[in-house]
């Protein structure tokens, strides 16, 4: 249904272009003699067409439209201007502002008619295309949330099938997460990606699913053949978390199989350097490492937060980015809080 509003200062006008439009239209039509009442009016309610005087009292007519177009959404409801001035200045004015048709009275009503009816039926059509345009995207965002909670639930299910396996592994997974989560706040990555990030990073090495439990259980030093075996835990953490074409799988995958690569490019399996490592594997590899070091292993005993900090420190620039750890460094007091 079609919404027209008249702005006219003159009663008697206003009521006979009021009848006309209604008339032409069908429809609702809503007047005005005071154009600062239908400003009010028009910030809540959206018309189909709006007409108005140029001479009014305290407001003219194109400092009417001026203020129309600054409300938001307004910026494109058809305008029809009439005046009783022949003035080309005036116009020009008018038509800059924002009017979409300009008229000088009189006014035939054949004219006055081609014009309401031409600018109300374009309205009108952009109108239901832009409803439909938002109703499809209304549509696919429903389908893209719908389609990213069923990728989390497989990421968790994939999770919990590693802690079956492996519930302290799982932990630390977990932990480094957690803390790969916070650095990612804090060298300000955006919220998307943290969140990206806070959804994906606790299946990061679910890679050692397909290398051998004696392998990853051994109390002893690893031979070089084991130590290639779980090596390959990278690429194949990948590989796992390929199953789906997603935004949230894709992210997964790339920290599974870029956690283990050096800022100095001797890391694994593919040998990246410095920004050519995707950053997200930069981050985890920082907080992999450092809950690595701080649980005991055949060759070491387990480190404590501090010793696990410097030794972290230390590689900066060899095996991590430089800027994680020190992103690390300003928030090690976040992190000793999250292990207590």
């Amino acid at each position: 249904m079609s919404r027209v509003v008249v702005i006219d200062d003159y009663e008697p006008t206003l009521r006979m272009y009021a009848a006309a439009i209604e008339k032409m239209l069908g429809g609702e039509v809503v007047p005005f003699s005071d154009p600062r009442e239908a400003l009010h009016y028009l910030n809540g309610m959206e018309p189909t067409l709006c007409v108005v005087d140029y001479s009014m009292p305290d407001m003219d007519g194109v400092e009417f439209v001026l203020e129309l177009r600054g409300v938001p959404g307004r910026e494109r409801t058809p305008i029809i201007m009439l005046t009783g001035k022949d003035d080309k200045e005036l116009k020009n004015r008018a038509l800059g502002a924002g009017v979409n048709v300009f008229l000088n009275k009189p006014v035939t009503a054949d004219e006055f008619a081609s014009h309401v009816r031409r600018l109300a039926t374009q309205q009108t059509v952009q109108n239901d295309r832009e409803g439909e345009l938002r109703e499809l995207k209304d549509r696919a965002e429903g389908a893209g949330r719908r389609l990213h909670a069923r990728d989390r639930e497989a990421v968790d299910a994939i999770a919990r099938a590693y802690a079956a396996r492996d519930a302290e592994g799982a932990a630390k997974m977990k932990l480094a997460g957690e803390i790969a989560v916070m650095l990612a706040i804090e060298i300000r990555c955006s919220v998307a990606d943290v969140q990206l990030l806070r959804e994906a990073a606790h299946v990061y090495d679910v890679g050692k699913l397909c290398v051998a439990e004696k392998t990853l259980g051994t109390t002893a030093l690893l031979s070089p053949a084991s130590r290639a075996a779980i090596e390959k835990h990278a690429e194949a953490g990948a590989e796992i978390l390929s199953i789906a074409d997603s935004r949230l799988f894709n992210a997964a995958a790339t920290m599974a199989r870029s956690h283990h690569e050096r800022w100095d490019g001797m890391g694994y399996p593919r040998k990246l350097k410095g920004d050519a490592i995707p950053l997200s594997g930069r981050i985890i590899a920082v907080a992999d490492a450092l809950v690595a070091m701080m649980n005991a292993r055949p060759d070491r005993p387990a480190m404590t937060f501090g010793h696990a900090l410097d030794q972290v420190k230390r590689e900066s620039g060899t095996h991590f980015d430089p800027a994680i750890v020190e992103a690390l460094d300003r928030i090690k007091d976040k992190i000793g809080q999250l292990r207590s």
